[in-house]
């Protein structure tokens, strides 16, 4: 028998991309049972700036409450934004090209900061594409050599947001860009669902 060393088996670490508080709690919690998570804000598609305010203060509650670092990411360059976003007037691909930038920059910071592994709030929302959020995971991953994780939070989303309504959160009624806020309107066609 091999005497116990008393040493802890060390978690790997992992860099989760932040969208918004109430998308987080149920991820962060499910990743800390296998990872020591770190959380990283860095969401230039957000407008107007009073929005993006309000998210990034409603993430730091989120993390406070649940203990664990959040790392911003300030970065704002509006005209890189809305040149990757207005390359095709296709919904699908502007919202390719803006998880394309959330997640280099993730995948960039992973790599520089010595992070195993990097994954994404936005993988909760049943709002999103998932099968676009983990394509640009794995071309991040090219690029900058931390792992991507494609973990599915979808089936937490109800979870998450009851906890966001416990916490009393703002809870955001668009993804984030001016087009969503468009289409939530009614502005320019269908209305965007109350989330």
């Amino acid at each position: 028998m091999i005497p116990f060393s008393g040493e802890k088996k060390m978690k790997p670490n992992i860099l989760i991309h932040v969208c918004c508080g109430p998308c987080a709690i149920i991820p962060v919690e499910q990743l800390q049972e296998r990872f020591e998570v770190t959380g990283f804000w860095f969401n230039p598609n957000i407008h107007p700036w009073a929005e993006y305010e309000k998210r990034l203060h409603n993430a730091g509650y989120a993390f406070q409450r649940l203990g664990v670092p959040l790392v911003y990411d300030f970065s704002y360059n509006i005209s890189q934004w809305f040149a990757s976003a207005l390359s095709s007037s296709d919904k699908k691909a502007r919202c390719r090209a803006c998880y394309d930038i959330r997640l280099s920059a993730t995948a960039e910071y992973a790599a520089l900061h010595g992070f195993s592994y990097f994954t994404t709030t936005m993988a909760q929302s049943l709002f999103q594409d998932f099968d676009s959020i983990t394509a640009a995971g794995y071309k991040a991953e090219e690029l900058y050599g931390s792992r991507f994780l494609p973990e599915d939070f979808r089936s937490y989303y109800r979870e998450g947001k009851g906890r966001a309504m416990e916490w009393m959160m703002y809870r955001q009624n668009y993804c984030g860009c001016l087009f969503s806020e468009v289409e939530r309107r009614g502005i320019g066609g269908k209305k965007f669902p109350k989330r």
